[in-house]
């Protein structure tokens, strides 16, 4: 099978949590029996920061007057369309597989004759639904965005309908975008790993310092926004038993601060190629996300890995990880400082992550489902789409 694979990312570059639910899905096509010959197409976003910001800023302008919403004119370009353009002229393809609802604008690209699937890491338009919210933005600001907002929900809901599968990352996602799904059910496949089990390295000794990691691309805001909540409103009341220790795109900019004050148990990392480095220095994962969309894939990697984890109930949403001794699930800023300063942390740095729970985010577990699922789009092929 040959499959044409536009994406929001570039998986063999890309470091954040998209990166790799993105490498994921490409290890399962590319796995046997399927064996899809997939060719990716990133994008064109600027990595650099300063580049990325003023793209942002100048697709906000433009669509003040274009009919596509800013978030689809910041991955659009001309030079993108002509790509992809390009790629479907020179070969057949049995798939189109749109890796992000972002880029649901490139069924109108796609010939008529090809089937296509979108992959939805998050729910955009309710993504952008939250940040706006919380934004506290004045009222003809909010007037313009809620225009643009509503763009997006058009087109993204417009896509997922005339899509012939769809794929979601988060089944609770899935969920709620079934009564706009046209054709068939929606495909829901946490984010997968397929690197072999590691035996985890315990290192805490009972009575001492309790070594808390948060693992995290800080330049996405509900991340950022996490931590916040947690250094400005929990970490304060915790006494000197636990340390934080960052890591991930932007947690370099987390330096200690002086003794006394309230980052002075709070250490950077900055960026890691190699994860083994985290799990092994870490006692206690934490994920204390309480916005955002799609679902968390570093709680996900966290869990495959063997680490027992204190979260929020709503990092958990639309993955398939229980409640139980290594997965402390805690919502309000009371509970997450009572549970920080009581026994029962000691006890959840020496817990033990089950083998069923582990294996839930294993290759080879989505591999057979997934497949079936494309093979099944593939032989009924496409229905007609119409226009956008």
């Amino acid at each position: 099978m040959r499959i044409l694979f536009p994406s929001i990312v570039d998986p063999a570059r890309f470091p954040g949590g998209a990166g790799t639910a993105t490498r994921g899905i490409v290890s399962l096509l590319e796995a046997a029996p399927l064996a899809a010959a997939v060719n990716v197409l990133p994008s064109h976003v600027p990595r650099d920061r300063k580049r990325h910001a003023l793209r942002r800023l100048t697709r906000a302008a433009a669509s003040l007057t274009s009919p596509l919403p800013a978030k689809v004119l910041f991955q659009r370009s001309n030079a993108y369309v002509s790509f992809v353009r390009r790629e479907l002229a020179r070969q057949n393809y049995d798939l189109v597989m749109i890796n992000g609802t972002d880029l649901v604008w490139i069924m109108d690209l796609v010939s008529s004759a090809v089937p296509i699937v979108v992959c939805a890491h998050n729910i955009e338009h309710e993504l952008y639904a939250d940040q706006l919210a919380s934004m506290g933005l004045p009222a003809p600001l909010r007037g313009l965005l809620a225009r643009d907002l509503a763009k997006l929900k058009k087109l993204e809901i417009d896509g997922l309908q005339r899509a012939d599968g769809t794929l979601f990352l988060s089944s609770q996602e899935a969920e709620r975008m079934r009564p706009h799904l046209c054709r068939r059910e929606p495909l829901s496949m946490p984010p997968i790993f397929d690197y072999p089990l590691r035996a985890r390295a315990f290192r805490h000794r009972s009575g001492g310092i309790i070594e808390l990691s948060f693992l995290a691309n800080l330049d996405w805001w509900p991340n950022r926004e996490a931590l916040n909540w947690f250094l400005e409103e929990v970490l304060p009341e915790c006494g000197e038993n636990v340390r934080l220790h960052l890591y991930g795109v932007g947690s370099e900019r987390y330096a200690s601060a002086p003794p006394g004050h309230r980052r002075s148990r709070v250490v950077g990392h900055g960026y890691l190629d190699n994860l083994a480095d985290v799990w092994d220095r870490c006692d206690v994962m934490i994920c204390p996300i309480r916005a955002g969309g799609g679902v968390n894939i570093k709680l996900a990697e966290s869990i495959y890995n063997g680490m027992p984890v204190l979260t929020t109930p709503f990092a958990i949403q639309g993955l398939p990880i229980d409640e139980g001794p290594a997965v402390v699930v805690r919502g309000s800023t009371e509970s997450w400082i009572e549970f920080l300063t009581s026994p029962a942390l000691h006890d959840l740095a020496h817990a033990e992550v089950s083998e069923e729970q582990r294996n839930r985010f294993e290759s080879q577990r989505r591999r057979e489902p997934m497949q079936a699922y494309l093979e099944q789009v593939v032989a009924e092929g496409p229905r007609p789409r119409g226009a956008s």
